[in-house]
């Protein structure tokens, strides 16, 4: 997958992760249904209205959010346009079992090339 890590407060609004996924330039997005009383799902779904019309993958770019390429929820109900976790360990299961599958292997060395 290659993803670097970037945490985003969980009690940020609508306004406040509009402008946190901007600034990142997240690309893929994985995120819990919810927390409290606040629900993830439906904040994004208002941030990214083009979820509603893709039922099950997000749609090529986001007015809001061009760099933003994906999401996934954690929990069983990903909501419109999103991917569930489980599906992307399934995915991920299927890769590694794939015969194209590639692992180079360094020896740990002060050079920069293997």
């Amino acid at each position: 997958m290659g993803a670097i890590l970037v945490n985003i407060n969980p009690a940020y609004r609508s306004h406040e992760l509009e402008y946190a996924l901007r600034q990142s330039g997240v690309t893929l997005l994985i995120t819990a249904p919810g927390f409290r009383q606040h629900g993830y799902r439906a904040t994004l779904a208002g941030l990214v209205p083009e979820l509603a019309a893709s039922p099950d993958s997000m749609p090529p770019r986001s007015a809001a959010l061009p760099d933003l390429r994906g999401i996934v929820c954690l929990g069983d109900e990903p909501g419109p346009g999103m991917m569930a976790w489980r599906d992307v360990l399934s995915r991920a299961e299927d890769a590694a079992a794939s015969p194209s599958t590639r692992s180079r292997a360094t020896s740990g060395s002060s050079t920069p090339f293997p």
